[in-house]
């Protein structure tokens, strides 16, 4: 394809599990045929809608969570992850709770439960939508807890999270038309090397992001 961006076609979500568990995901635009080897270089990306920057990924330092809890406040986005592992999203209540969508289920936990012996981070301003009132995101997480099964409307941990503290209804499940235009861009930071993926819906975004996230292993110069 050259320096084109490469279009990914889209699958039905029957095909792709509610759960963050790794292995589960099964959204796959190309062979999942790389090594799966752990490595502490992370995956860094940016992505947009049209001209629009909407996600931003840098070097960022994951610290325990009995670190973690000093920093974060009421209304924070949290990624609890280690290298090779699926990324688990969750938002900060107060009083060392979090809630986060699990597998099948909405639950509200310690986040000490919530992070599953995993490090993390804040990630609040990963996106770069405005957030709501801290007051609307807890709402909105408070309401949905207990959520399983068929009432679940988010595909993943971290499309639950950021609706939660953004309100976008592009984070839910079939949200957008997808046809033959993409908007989206995804754009995949490998030292000065960079790849542009294109995508119909913000969802189909997250998915492969996430999914290269978990694929990232320490031979990630090589070429494409």
């Amino acid at each position: 394809m050259g320096n084109q961006p490469d279009i990914l076609s889209w699958r039905p979500y029957a095909e792709v599990a509610t759960t963050d568990e790794p292995g589960m995901v099964e959204y796959v635009f190309e062979s999942d045929s790389e090594e799966e080897e752990q490595d502490s270089v992370e995956l860094l990306y940016s992505a947009f809608y049209i001209d629009e920057c909407i996600l931003v990924k840098t070097e960022e330092q994951t610290e325990p969570v009995s670190r973690l809890l000093i920093r974060c406040v009421p209304g924070d986005l949290l990624e609890f992850r280690v290298p090779g592992s699926v990324p688990h999203w969750a938002v900060y209540m107060g009083d060392g709770y979090a809630v986060s969508l699990q597998a099948e289920a909405v639950c509200n936990e310690t986040l000490h439960q919530t992070s599953g012996g995993k490090p993390g981070r804040v990630v609040s301003s990963r996106y770069q939508y405005e957030p709501l009132q801290k007051t609307q995101i807890l709402q909105n997480a408070m309401a949905a807890i207990g959520m399983t099964g068929h009432d679940l409307c988010w595909i993943n941990s971290e499309c639950f999270a950021a609706w939660c503290r953004f309100g976008k209804k592009q984070f839910k499940v079939n949200s957008e038309h997808h046809g033959s235009a993409h908007p989206y861009l995804l754009e995949l930071h490998l030292g000065e090397r960079v790849r542009s993926l294109e995508f119909s819906s913000l969802e189909e975004l997250i998915l492969e992001k996430r999914r290269r996230e978990r694929l990232h292993h320490k031979d990630c110069m090589r070429e494409f």
